[in-house]
């Protein structure tokens, strides 16, 4: 038998072992729901000892077998949090192997083994493995292709997060390497990477208490949201949406510096863009971005979500509380609410107490979709009506009438 259908019929095995897609990487280890009795205890018996066949499978000879290993174990981490203490005794060698991957893997390798670096330090939260697999990523930082660089952002900023005492031995704190890598934009920094580095720098500041170096480059950010490059102004309007909301929960003043006029003229640019370079949804997007900025510079109106877990609603409000839930769900993937109900890490970093740890995860009804479904309906349409009277009062001011014309 060929190699190549030897590795197509592993990866048939794989997908009726490890059950659907998790929406982007292949198979996944999750069967039923947490908590479905003694089959499923069975069933995760089963799992351990498979993951540690993947971790074995890490030192294979063969890229596709290191590959294919890689992609199931996160799938593992990412689906099932609460395993994380049961598989304490796989972390050293999962971390031997993955930093193994990490520096001497070409460059599908690396990112892969990068990508499982980042969901294994949340899935384990362990001190001593979030250091051994943080050294060979700052390498990379400066070394690495622009994807390797993407994703040891990732992982560092994890990392430190995670454990904000945590040696990553650079010259300089973390905060300031992502500042230099988006500020400086190198020529041979990819736009990719300036957009990565400078949405990762927003972040860490939604933990910190002193924003101040962070308030203070708010021109240079501004600068980066009319930028061609999609990614960089995404991540731009996420850091002054950010920065606008919270400089006035503190002081109840605008960024120093930075008006609400000059912001405002920015983003109605942005709105107006007719750029038919740019495909029609990108401009769609970026528009609707600058509408949720415009929104919080305007009326304070910032963005929100809730996620009901155990029976309670979780509550994200404000581009911060936002901007860290994105995060993680980009880190589990279709994990969340699992690792909402289980993961030690994720409820610290999210800042949630108040639900049993463990807790049962509750979906909503169809009945309860469509209250919520109407009441957003509700919502929209007293917001259109408000913005009507808005526009029609402007009409008014402006040609010199009242409301008796």
């Amino acid at each position: 038998m060929g190699k190549k259908r030897r590795d197509k019929d592993r990866r048939q095995q794989a997908e009726e072992r490890f059950g659907e897609s998790d929406g982007e990487e292949g198979g996944s280890l999750l069967s039923g729901s947490i908590g479905a009795g003694a089959a499923e205890e069975e069933d995760e018996t089963v799992q351990i000892d498979e993951f540690g066949e993947r971790v074995e499978e890490l030192s294979s000879k063969t890229v596709s077998d290191r590959l294919d290993a890689l992609k199931e174990l996160r799938h593992v981490m990412h689906r099932k949090p609460h395993l994380a203490s049961t598989l304490t005794k796989l972390m050293q060698p999962l971390s031997i192997q993955i930093s193994k991957s990490i520096r001497t893997g070409k460059d599908d390798e690396t990112v892969s083994a990068l990508k499982t670096a980042t969901s294994a330090v949340i899935f384990f939260d362990d001190e001593d493995f979030t250091q051994s697999v943080s050294r060979p990523a700052v390498q990379l930082l400066k070394t690495g292709s622009s994807s390797e660089q993407i994703e040891s952002i990732r992982l560092l900023t994890v990392c430190y997060l995670t454990d904000p005492h945590l040696d990553l031995d650079i010259d300089d704190d973390f905060p300031s390497v992502l500042y230099e890598m988006w500020n400086k934009r190198l020529s041979n920094t990819s736009s990719d990477v300036v957009s990565e580095a400078l949405s990762k720098w927003t972040l860490l500041f939604t933990y910190e208490d002193d924003d101040t170096p962070f308030v203070e480059a708010g021109h240079k950010v501004l600068k980066m949201v009319s930028s061609e490059y999609f990614d960089m102004s995404t991540a731009a309007l996420g850091s002054i949406g950010y920065m606008y909301e919270n400089c006035y929960k503190k002081t109840n003043k605008p960024p120093a510096g930075l008006g609400k006029k000059e912001i405002v003229e920015t983003l109605m640019e942005m709105i107006g863009e007719q750029d038919r370079t740019v495909s029609k949804q990108m401009r769609k997007d970026r528009k609707e971005n600058a509408r949720k900025v415009q929104a919080t510079v305007e009326s304070n109106d910032s963005p929100s979500e809730q996620i009901k877990v155990s029976g309670k609603t979780l509550d994200f409000d404000g581009w911060g509380e936002v901007t860290q839930l994105e995060w993680i769900r980009s880190i589990v993937k279709a994990g969340l609410l699992p690792h909402l109900a289980a993961s030690a890490s994720v409820r610290r970093l999210l800042a949630i107490s108040h639900i049993p740890l463990g807790g049962k995860i509750v979906k909503l009804t169809n009945a309860q979709k469509k209250i919520n479904a109407d009441e957003s309906r509700e919502k929209s349409k007293l917001k259109t009506m408000k913005d009507h009277k808005k526009s029609s009062r402007a009409i008014q001011h402006k040609f010199g009438c009242d409301d008796d014309y």
